[in-house]
């Protein structure tokens, strides 16, 4: 029971708990330091990365024909073949 009385208390000393409190606070505020520059170098990075993406994509991109854009062109299925449908001419 007395060494859980002494965790949660700390130093009994004043002045050593006083210094005790000054030292965590210390830590802490390099920690959040540490913290927020690694958060912004993580920003910087993130940037980097999907202006590299960008430039990836429009250089992996191959220009596209004209004739791409069309439907059916060249379609072999349809063209040249006899297709009988109520809209067509049979002699």
């Amino acid at each position: 029971m007395g060494m859980k009385y002494a965790q949660i208390l700390g130093h009994q000393n004043q002045n050593q708990k006083i210094k005790h409190l000054e030292d965590l606070k210390r830590k802490n505020f390099e920690l959040i330091e540490n913290k927020n520059e690694l958060e912004l170098k993580t920003r910087v990075q993130a940037k980097t990365i999907e202006k590299l993406k960008k430039k990836i994509a429009i250089l992996t991109k191959t220009p596209k024909k004209a004739s791409d854009d069309k439907e059916n062109l060249n379609n072999s299925s349809l063209n040249g073949s006899l297709v009988f449908s109520p809209l067509r001419d049979v002699n």
